[in-house]
């Protein structure tokens, strides 16, 4: 449950930085909401939703009973996602280019980052367990 802690504290802080930097790109004028179904709907609803949904999947992951690699190939999938979230907001704020991240780009990296994730803490961890 501690790495569940560590993780969720994590996501959070991403999924933070996230609304902070999207919020700056809208509002300085310097770029947009690429994600087309949130696009429409940015506020403050959303943005507590944008911070809650991904701490309650970090402790829906915790609580599941799963193989520990699917458990580990799920938090650093979230981590990455996120990570590569924010990394995007932050190329917009210093170099003005983006990697127009819209909702099927995000559907297709949030996939692929979690085949790759469970392929590798399959082979360079077999015997994994919490």
């Amino acid at each position: 449950m501690r790495l569940a802690l560590v993780v969720g504290i994590i996501v959070v802080i991403l999924c933070l930085m996230d609304v902070l930097t999207t919020e700056y790109v809208i509002n300085s004028g310097i770029g947009y909401e690429s994600n087309e179904i949130l696009a429409p709907v940015l506020g403050f609803p959303i943005y507590i939703l944008k911070l809650a949904l991904p701490a309650l999947t970090v402790l829906a992951i915790a609580k599941a009973d799963m193989d520990a690699r699917l458990k580990f190939a799920s938090y650093s999938t979230l981590i990455a996602f996120y990570t590569l979230v924010v990394v995007n907001n932050i190329l917009v704020i210093v170099h003005n280019v983006d990697l127009n991240l819209n909702l099927g780009k995000l559907l297709m990296l949030f996939t692929a980052i979690f085949t790759v994730n469970v392929v590798a803490s399959t082979i360079t961890n077999p015997q994994l367990k919490f």
